[in-house]
């Protein structure tokens, strides 16, 4: 095999993507022998537009690259290391967002096992840089003067008579809570995330809590709160509630590089996915006695609990609910996002050989590299005999505001237009069409432009202001509005001018990435979750189109989404040549949620958006009307109704009315 095979493929790699067009960054995966002619039978098996990669063992003396400009096939060699930087590098250039992975009757199960793993972790480092990118550098620009004003703060090593104890929001985390506070002034206490909230309201005062997400959940913690470690990354406005902090380089690739060319280093905790995994990488620096975990169930409770303070996960995750072992039962039910952050906690410990951590989650998921011990036992045999108030854990230094000149930060735009350029061309690999509105797209690069431009400004101001709007993004809602104009300009002028939209229904937003939030709304008693799962979504949608009878060609979908627009872009995604009518009851929830996240962009500009609201008095009618033009193409209305509609009167209603419409003209 040649030494220089990485520089080959990635010069392949940048000329089989310069004029490459594609409809949508999906790679299919296929391990086998090389034989030219199953190459040549799965390519024409795979849509055109997306990208095949093809593994195959390796043989001394083959040619192990080879190209074809046309289809873009790329097999290479099977070798263990070099698959795993390759697939990498196949998955970050071609900014894959979906993969499809089969392998031949004889390849070696164990060796695909591990290659869709590879596959699999590679394309969730994108899709998580795709997701989280933008708000990521834009948080990180935010905190740069508490960046610099907090640069030489520190944690002191404990000593080895105090154990830590990293405290995740497992569900199981409630019944240790007692336990955990009899014993907190003799044990250092880091809670992961959300957890110091949790920890707090029940009375126990963590000595650190250590954040990794670019968007919080909006807790207040009490005056005298713990040491705030995170990365650089992390929700400005949850930086701010802080008192004293101690910053970790973030995971927003631009930023970081640009802090390095200003000559500013900052120290790193490891980081993948889970801020679990950056909190038992700072315990192990505190250089202490011993290190437990409690918390970190990795599963849904028996109830169907997602965390400690929250509920009704098995209601939202319905059928992606699986079994894996458990720590004190043969199985526990989990779903794959748990399952995953397991596994990436699981490679963390791999690479920290010798390390003696236990594991005092009651009951939860086994993992591997951690020893089991129950907590009573870990903190009876551990805890200090000296109260904590006897050592020192954190050192205040003095800020090193003379490395950036904050007043001048405006001219650095230039710095981030390269990021900008990759967001946008993310996004626009989003799109239904293989002919996308560039015009549009230049407009959102300039509204991005403008977005940094504003938080950089700010921050030359002295970014110290609660109530700046971190989280909002104008090119977002500019181009969710453009959207909305082609096909209903009432409706966009009312979002332009931001209309109060009352009277519809109390809605709560959560949101980590710029993709659509999770939204909560209430059915008069209680909020109810809408964001299924995706698998979940994909099964309905997949049962609607044999149940129904669906021809994407010759059928045009109406959608009254009601708040969750995941069902409306995964018609879009699945079925780019089909035309879409959406009718939203809740154009409040529609109008605030543009403002922070990007989802429009699935639709084909012919998309109709039409917002249901007593002071649109005409929508009815526009929905009449457009009907009719679908009628008239010689097309029929199909109707999808999301499952969450008949909870909620209101939607309920205004599903009922759009299938009236529809039964009203297919009769005329």
């Amino acid at each position: 095999m040649p030494h220089d095979i990485k520089s080959i493929f990635e010069k392949k790699l940048r000329s089989a993507l310069s004029g490459q067009e594609r409809i949508r960054p999906e790679l299919y995966v296929y391990a086998g022998l090389l034989e030219e002619k199953m190459i040549e039978d799965i390519r024409r098996n795979v849509p055109q537009g997306t990208f095949l990669l093809y593994l195959f063992q390796y043989e001394k003396g083959l040619d192990v690259i080879k190209y074809d400009s046309d289809t873009f096939f790329l097999p290479l060699a099977l070798d263990e290391n070099l698959s795993h930087d390759l697939i990498w590098l196949t998955a970050g250039a071609l900014r894959i967002e979906r993969y499809y992975f089969s392998s031949a009757a004889g390849f070696p199960s164990d060796i695909a096992e591990k290659l869709m793993s590879i596959v699999d972790n590679a394309v969730i480092n994108v899709t998580n840089e795709k997701n989280y990118g933008l708000l990521k550098l834009r948080a990180s620009i935010q905190n740069i003067p508490l960046i610099m004003n907090d640069s030489e703060n520190s944690w002191i090593p404990a000593g080895k008579d105090f154990p830590v104890l990293v405290c995740g929001a497992g569900p199981s985390l409630k019944y240790q809570m007692e336990l955990i506070k009899l014993y907190q002034n003799n044990i250092i206490i880091i809670a992961a995330g959300r957890t110091g909230i949790i920890l707090e309201n029940a009375g126990i005062n963590p000595d650190f809590i250590v954040y990794a997400d670019a968007e919080g959940f909006g807790e207040t913690l009490n005056p005298q709160s713990p040491v705030l470690v995170g990365l650089t990354s992390i929700s400005h406005k949850k930086a701010l509630s802080f008192k004293d902090r101690i910053w970790t380089e973030g995971d927003s690739i631009y930023f970081n590089r640009y802090m390095r060319r200003k000559g500013f280093n900052l120290g790193k905790l490891s980081f993948s996915g889970t801020a679990t995994v950056t909190a038992l990488d700072m315990a192990l620096k505190l250089d202490a006695g011993s290190v437990a975990v409690a918390g970190n169930d990795y599963c849904l409770s028996e109830q169907g609990d997602f965390h400690a303070d929250s509920s009704g996960a098995e209601e939202t995750y319905k059928g992606d609910i699986f079994r894996i072992p458990g720590n004190d039962t043969e199985t526990v039910p989990t779903i794959k996002e748990l399952d995953l952050l397991r596994k990436s906690l699981e490679t963390y410990l791999e690479s920290s050989p010798g390390t003696e951590i236990f594991n005092c989650t009651e009951g939860g998921a086994c993992v591997s590299g951690m020893k089991r011990m129950q907590l009573n036992e870990f903190l009876e045999k551990y805890a200090s005999s000296r109260p904590k108030s006897s050592i020192q854990l954190f050192k205040k230094g003095s800020p090193q505001r003379q490395l950036i000149n904050v007043t001048a930060l405006k001219h650095d735009i230039k710095e981030f237009m390269d990021a900008v350029d990759v967001y946008v061309r993310d996004i626009k690999d989003c799109g239904p069409c293989r002919s996308p509105d560039e015009q549009a797209f230049r407009k959102l690069r300039k509204d991005l432009a403008e977005d940094i431009m504003r938080d950089l400004t700010y921050v030359g101001s002295g970014g110290l202001d609660a109530k700046y709007e971190s989280r909002s993004f104008s090119a977002f809602r500019n181009y969710a509005i453009s959207l909305v104009s082609h096909k209903n300009s009432l409706f966009a002028e009312f979002l332009k001018k931001r209309h109060d939209f009352a009277g519809t229904v109390p809605f709560r937003i959560s949101s980590r990435s710029q993709e659509f939030p999770i939204v909560e709304l209430s059915d008069g008693k209680r909020f109810i979750k809408l964001n299924d799962s995706n698998n979940f979504i994909a099964s309905a949608i997949r049962k609607f189109k044999e149940v129904r009878s669906f021809d994407p060609v010759r059928g045009a979908m109406v959608i009254p989404v009601g708040g969750n627009w995941n069902y409306a872009v995964e018609f879009a995604r699945n079925f780019p040549e089909s035309r879409l009518l959406l009718v939203e009851a809740l154009p409040d929830l529609f109008s605030t949620t543009i403002d922070i996240a990007m989802f429009t962009q699935y639709f084909r500009t012919d998309t109709v958006i039409i917002g249901a609201h007593q002071s649109l008095e005409h929508w009815l009618g526009l929905l009449k009307e457009k009907l009719m033009e679908i009628k008239a193409a010689d097309l029929k209305a199909f109707c999808f109704v999301p499952p969450h509609t008949e909870k909620i009167p209101l939607l309920d209603e205004t599903a009922e009315t759009v299938r009236r419409a529809i039964r009203d003209i297919s009769k005329n």
